[in-house]
């Protein structure tokens, strides 16, 4: 397992790996041009003495961290080492020692500066064949270097420096189980067909923007691509997955979730047929989304139907008036010769007439909204016939309150033809008396 204290562990995400507390070398490593090593000009063992360092009593555990070492030389490095921790240095090459060193299990070269030349001499350390954990977190490299002489290498940490590929990868052994990749410059996952026994993967803090060449990790427990450019979560084939982070990316589906919870409940055939069911009842919701468009557009033609009816309608009704006045018109000569009880018989006859054109539309009106109804049962079901009877109802509404603005209006012109009635008579009467007047005067 992992030593969070040495390689930026922890329990916080991506956090604990992408964004370690750690300075960079630059301000760990100070003036490379000064004299940072101490005791230049003394003997090994007054060197030794000097430096801040921890050598366990059985000489298994060697740690030099911090000193800001540009080499080795003068410090023993005892055969017996199985665990060498060199974290915060300035060293740019590997000691040929190291190479001895039969016993080793963990090397950690943390916060050092190494470059890809520095550490190509590890494919000839062939008798490293103890090492598990190698640590080159926080160097220079720029590539991935050739670790295929390590054949019990488990923990393999290149986090913090300036890769770009992940191809070397393919001669790494098989039995890695920790990859550290944080923190590069990669934009492809790939080289990893031989981690067969891989259980956990770092990544974040790339520019990585599929995942892809995975779904074979059935081993894989642990998986972290935070911030990178991931716009889909893909992770059918990993079936042993409990922890996965992917946080800032650029996410547009949860569907590789979703894919993973159907094949672990139902298996990949169920899985299937639930994918196809999910695109049937698409299909089926387009088809009846098709239906309610082509309702909506008879709706909006047959309310455009009844427009031109009403407008129509509304044309008739003003001829009608037109004739009523013509009518009216004409009575008025007539009531000059005949008086007023004949006028009412004539208004009498007239309401009666108009009520029987009101009770013949009615019953015509009556007959087309049942000739529609029936056009409307056989294109639709009863349920939209309900919702068209409540728009027949207001309908019959915005009529009924159109004929009662009508016979308002038919009261209002009876009052004015009745006003100039009586202003006749006031003016006959006045003639009537002028005549006698002058008759009168005649006399006189």
């Amino acid at each position: 397992m992992v030593d969070n204290d040495a390689y930026g562990g922890g329990d916080d995400g991506d956090a604990r790996r992408t964004h370690d507390a750690s300075l960079p070398n630059d301000d760990v490593a100070g003036d490379a041009t000064g004299d940072t090593n101490p005791g230049d000009d003394d003997t090994p063992d007054d060197r030794a003495s000097q430096l801040n360092m921890y050598l366990s009593d059985e000489g298994d555990v060697l740690d030099l961290t911090g000193n800001q070492l540009k080499d080795l030389a003068g410090i023993p490095l005892p055969p017996t080492l199985t665990d060498l921790d060199l974290t915060t240095n300035r060293l740019a090459a590997l000691d040929p020692r190291i190479g001895g060193l039969e016993r080793l299990e963990k090397i950690s070269f943390r916060q050092n500066l190494l470059t890809d030349a520095a550490v190509a001499g590890l494919k000839e350390l062939t008798r490293l064949t103890l090492l598990k954990d190698l640590v080159l977190r926080d160097n220079l490299l720029k590539k991935v270097p050739c670790v295929s002489s390590l054949p019990a290498l488990t923990l393999l940490d290149l986090s913090y420096n300036h890769i770009h590929a992940m191809a070397p990868l393919a001669s790494a052994p098989a039995c890695v189980r920790e990859l550290y990749l944080a923190n590069n410059r990669i934009g492809t996952i790939e080289a990893l067909d031989g981690f067969s026994q891989l259980r956990l993967l770092e990544l974040g803090s790339n520019k990585i923007r599929e995942m892809e060449n995975l779904a074979h990790l059935s081993a894989l427990e642990e998986l972290w691509v935070g911030r990178n450019k991931i716009k889909e979560v893909r992770v059918a084939g990993l079936t042993s997955l409990v922890k996965i982070s992917v946080q800032s990316n650029r996410l547009t589906s949860m569907l590789g979730f979703q894919v993973r919870a159907a094949q672990n409940q139902c298996g990949y055939w169920e899985f299937r047929e639930f994918r196809e069911f999910r695109e049937f009842r698409e299909f089926r919701e387009f088809r009846e989304f098709r239906e309610f468009r082509e309702f909506r557009e008879f709706r909006e033609f047959r309310e455009f139907r009844e427009f031109r009816e009403f407008r129509e309608f509304r044309e008739f009704r003003e001829f009608r008036e037109f004739r009523e006045f013509r009518e009216f018109r004409e009575f008025r000569e007539f009531r000059g010769v005949r008086g007023v009880r004949e006028f009412r018989e004539f208004r009498e006859f007239r309401e009666f007439r108009e009520f029987r054109e009101f009770r013949e539309f009615r019953e015509f009106r009556e007959f087309r909204e049942f000739r529609e109804f029936r056009e409307f049962r056989e294109f639709r079901e009863f349920r939209e016939f309900r919702e068209f009877r409540e728009f027949r109802e207001f309908r019959e509404f915005r009529e009924f309150r159109e004929f009662r603005e009508f016979r308002e209006f038919r009261e209002f012109r009876e009052f004015r033809e009745f006003r100039e009635f009586r202003e006749f008579r006031e003016f006959r009467e006045f003639r009537e008396f002028r005549e006698f007047r002058e008759f009168r005067e005649f006399r006189e």
